[in-house]
């Protein structure tokens, strides 16, 4: 049912008004809200906390600090690349709306993109893949992130139906970045058990004209920086994940790869 609830907030629908600015329409944008509901309910109703699953305030700010971590270097990387081939003028603003209308997408995206979609994709039925399989092996926690980022993948089809591909991308090179991404999401989350960064990369991946928070235009350097680029971005991603798993056990958190524990909560040392 929350599957195919989503699926159909995809839709955009002809004769229901849109939202201005953000131009979705206000049937899927009450569908997508819904979701939370949703999800909320069939917790409540199996007895899982939200701790348990990584959602938290007291994940919130170590989550989004380790994220704009992330993003602080990786535009310096950037920067530094860019100054040192195509100059000055690949630096700046690199979104395709003007700032103000950027914040409004910014809380849309994050909200609905972010939030919506993780706390449904990881936070629900990642975690109800991982309980289906019985136990918490690497191996099934694995299958759940491949199955969980294949629905997410699944339920872009809609939108592609109804609106068309978005950009000049091809049908198969769109589903990959969709089921990569999915990958990628499911992976953040079950290494930090905080489900506040998935939602924080997600929603930096969802903003109008550039991948993430960057203000360097990636497309004007050569392609040896191109190519270092995306190497420092995946080395800064993992050392992202690295420490913000040794700033769990100090405190006590202690995400561990295989054995969920509810970081939301500290554990004991024995």
């Amino acid at each position: 049912m929350t599957v195919a609830a989503l699926v159909l907030s995809r839709y955009q629908l002809p004769f229901v008004p849109t939202v201005p600015i953000v131009e979705v329409d206000v049937l899927a944008l009450l569908i997508d809200l819904s979701l939370l509901g949703l999800v909320w309910w069939a917790l409540k109703r199996e007895g899982v906390s939200l701790n348990s699953l990584g959602i938290s305030t007291t994940l919130v700010v170590p989550g989004v600090a380790t994220v704009v971590g992330f993003y602080v270097a990786l535009n310096l990387i950037a920067a530094t690349l860019a100054l040192a081939t195509a100059g000055t003028g690949a630096l700046g603003y690199q979104w395709t709306v003007p700032p103000l209308q950027a914040g409004v997408v910014f809380v849309y995206v994050l909200i609905i993109a972010g939030v919506v979609e993780e706390v449904v994709f990881r936070g629900y039925l990642q975690s109800k893949l991982i309980a289906l399989f019985g136990d918490h092996s690497r191996i099934h926690i694995g299958l759940a992130v491949l199955g969980a980022g294949t629905l997410f993948m699944l339920s872009h089809a809609p939108r592609v139906l109804s609106s068309g591909i978005p950009g000049s991308q091809s049908l198969v090179g769109y589903g990959t970045v969709l089921l990569l991404s999915g990958f990628a999401f499911g992976t953040l989350y079950e290494l930090t058990e905080n489900l506040t960064i998935p939602v924080l990369v997600h929603t930096a991946g969802n903003m109008p004209g550039t991948i993430g928070f960057l203000f360097v235009d990636v497309a004007a350097l050569p392609r040896w920086a191109t190519i270092t680029y995306l190497f420092t971005q995946v080395a800064l991603l993992g050392l992202m994940i690295a420490v913000y798993r040794r700033w769990g056990r100090s405190q006590e958190f202690v995400p561990v790869w295989g054995r969920r524990t509810g970081t939301a909560e500290p554990q004991s040392s024995g």
